[in-house]
């Protein structure tokens, strides 16, 4: 089983970064929604959305029966949020992409065969023609990790923490979901 951690600190300068909270609460909700088949699966066992402070996503995080972690530094929230986490085992995953389908069975097949032993980044589905043509150039947007060792890593940044733990590319990917 894994705790997940859904990473809602919009880290993009653009001008939808700067709107009105209802993009990112559109996100994490979306994002959230994609992995109810996982929690119903037995696979993810609770959830923590970690996020600057913002009121919208306090009621988002309410209304999925999720912990809520609001700091204004990124890494500071993560790491609250791995201290709180139930679970040895954790899933971090960027607000605004949705699982594919073939997730809960690869989470499940990981978890029952040896578990976490070396960490799996679940990277973005192809977008452009360079990610088409290669698409293990795509970008981690998730992270299923040991929490001790996303702890001695520090950051929240999950293409950072993939390299520093030397994360396995998983074979399920992560769409855009807003």
């Amino acid at each position: 089983m894994l705790s997940l951690i859904l990473l809602c600190h919009d880290r993009s300068p653009t001008r939808e970064a700067t709107d009105s909270g209802a993009l990112l609460r559109e996100r994490a909700a979306r994002s959230l929604g994609s992995l109810v088949e996982a929690s119903i699966a037995g696979v993810i066992a609770d959830a923590t959305l970690v996020a600057a402070p913002a009121p919208s996503l306090a009621d988002i995080a309410d209304e999925a029966g999720c912990h809520m972690i609001e700091e204004a530094d990124a890494g500071a929230a993560l790491a609250r949020a791995l201290a709180q986490a139930r679970q040895a085992d954790v899933f971090l995953l960027c607000a605004g992409f949705c699982a594919d389908r073939g997730f809960v069975d690869e989470a499940a097949d990981i978890a029952a065969f040896g578990g976490l032993k070396m960490a799996r980044a679940l990277k973005a589905a192809p977008e452009g023609l360079l990610t088409r043509l290669a698409p293990s150039l795509a970008r981690p947007v998730g992270l299923l990790a040991r929490k001790t060792a996303l702890l001695n890593a520090g950051g929240a940044e999950v293409a950072r923490l993939a390299r520093l733990l030397k994360a396995r590319e998983m074979v399920s990917r992560a769409r855009r979901g807003a």
